[in-house]
């Protein structure tokens, strides 16, 4: 065997678990629901107590990801160790984006930022996926106690800011590592003052905020930095976005490992509470050198190898050998 499983992995702190429905989800189109999904009566002066009022703005519609029809059940499952390189290829601006960040989904789960929100056709819903909460509204007799049908989903707005973000800070990690200072220099800008900028997103529409080192920064030293060197500053960036992500976002703490050789060796731990801060905590083990990654030799996308006892040995993923060997086996000559 070429890898040793995760809890036989010294090295390996976390092993998040996130729920993911069995059906997969899909995208619809909908409206917050600014209580929460949650509701209470309100008592009335003159009169029988009364739901709060119907707040959901109709003006501010958008898409949703929500679990499907079809989903009947959620499954625990631990986090991928590749989910922070698929997390990564899931770029903006490619085609069929909404259907690769459901792919993502399907496969992993929600980011963890759902709310809940009601869907704009939600008569065609089953009543099982959500419920009905009363609402008061206003009408020509005046107020009538009505209903809205509220389920969970996530912003899929939200879901395209984050992949943004995080592309961005992966992308400049690599950049650095690589020491390729043509993408560094298209990234970062020395400003007059001795001030460095990274901007990520698209800051004219409101996505995204550039991010500044200069000599008045608390958590980076500026006199430390190289001179005119843009290596050090890029994993700068990169390190304090993801003191950003994480912050508040683990759980820390030690545990029974639980392995037949040695069940009550007591170990510590780092749970990420979303899959989105799991994804960031994975991408923090890359800076550490904990995780490696490589690229597949067949589909050039990223692998991680940080299970294997023999990295260099690891060429493929998996799945792509297999197909590979499907494809020698049907190409040789039939007798």
């Amino acid at each position: 065997m070429n890898s040793r499983p995760i809890s036989e992995n010294p090295v390996n702190l976390f092993r998040t678990r996130e729920a993911v429905a069995e059906g997969g989800y899909r995208c619809v189109w909908g409206y917050p629901h600014p209580n929460g999904g949650q509701y209470y009566y309100e008592p009335q002066p003159n009169g029988p107590s009364l739901p709060p009022p119907d707040w959901v703005f109709e003006g501010i519609k958008q898409e949703y990801l929500v679990v499907t029809e079809d989903s009947r059940y959620l499954t625990s499952r631990p986090v991928s160790p590749e989910a922070y390189l698929e997390f990564a290829d899931l770029a903006l601006g490619e085609s069929a984006e909404k259907e690769a960040i459901i792919r993502f989904a399907s496969r992993h789960g929600w980011l963890g930022f759902s709310c809940c929100i009601h869907p704009d056709a939600y008569e065609e819903w089953p009543r099982r996926l959500g419920s009905y909460i009363p609402v008061t509204q206003e009408s020509a007799a005046g107020k009538v106690i009505s209903s809205r049908y509220v389920v969970r989903g996530e912003s899929l707005s939200r879901w395209k800011i984050e992949i943004m973000d995080y592309v961005a800070h992966f992308r400049l990690w690599r950049a650095a590592q690589e020491k390729d200072v043509i993408r560094l220099r298209e990234s970062i800008k020395l400003r007059k003052g001795g001030v460095a900028e990274f901007e990520w997103g698209r800051p004219k529409d409101g996505i995204g905020l550039p991010s500044f080192i200069s000599k008045e920064s608390r958590d980076f030293d500026w006199n430390t930095f190289p001179p005119g060197s843009l290596i050090e500053l890029a994993k700068a960036f990169v390190i304090r976005r993801i003191n950003q992500k994480l912050e508040d976002n683990l759980t820390f703490g030690v545990r029974f490992t639980g392995h037949p050789r040695d069940p009550f060796r007591v170990e510590p731990y780092v749970l990420g509470k979303t899959l989105l801060s799991a994804i960031w905590l994975q991408f923090s083990q890359v800076l550490t050198g904990v995780s490696v990654y490589k690229t597949c030799g067949i589909c050039n996308k990223l692998m991680d190898v940080s299970e294997c006892v023999r990295k260099g040995s690891k060429r493929f993923h998996e799945k792509c050998s297999g197909t590979a060997r499907m494809a020698r086996y049907r190409q040789k000559p039939r007798a």
